[in-house]
């Protein structure tokens, strides 16, 4: 899998230093093949960062250091491939459930991408690690410990998102408001 920066020749140089090492460990770790081969990072003046929910594209800020950027591109990109995952799975999925594998997610993306020593490693010190993640989404940012003791815990991570998706099941959240 390689990632496209649409118009940042930066972004882009900063981006292929970490790649291959990043598009390899997520599919060993996932186990699941990356649905597209090619990535297309579009940039925003006002988003800061949007999946695709599964699709062959991404939206991220214009307006960051080349390097900071790199670890919420890959959460971006990461929360699409989980998302092809999520639908090969457990196919159509009604708006409620959406919603509920939207948070795991989040969640998840998280976990893999701090506490993978691997992926973690590929992050700039301010970038790096589990517990400075998810402050945006108060009530993912208090769950996150309760599903990095699952993902922690868990044998592979197929095991880890079907027993996550039973838990966030049964949890009340607030986000995304459709």
């Amino acid at each position: 899998m390689k990632v496209k920066f649409e118009g940042n020749k930066q972004y882009q140089l900063a981006w292929d230093k970490i790649n291959d090492v990043f598009s390899k460990r997520v599919e060993e770790l996932t186990q699941f093949p990356w649905q597209h081969k090619i990535f297309k990072v579009r940039l925003s003046d006002t988003i800061y960062g949007a999946t695709s929910y599964g699709h062959d594209f991404v939206i991220r800020s214009r307006n960051e250091d080349p390097f900071e950027q790199c670890r919420v591109t890959a959460h971006e990109i990461l929360m699409s491939h989980l998302w092809s995952y999520i639908y090969h799975y457990f196919g159509e999925l009604s708006q409620e459930e959406v919603k509920k594998f939207w948070a795991l997610n989040e969640i998840t993306t998280v976990c893999l991408l701090g506490l993978d020593p691997i992926l973690n490693k590929l992050w700039t010190a301010e970038a790096e690690g589990f517990e400075r993640h998810l402050k945006n989404y108060s009530d993912l940012y208090k769950l996150k410990y309760k599903f990095k003791k699952i993902y922690l815990s868990s044998p592979d991570f197929k095991t880890y998102l079907f027993t996550a998706k039973d838990k966030i099941f049964t949890i009340p959240t607030q986000y995304p408001k459709f």
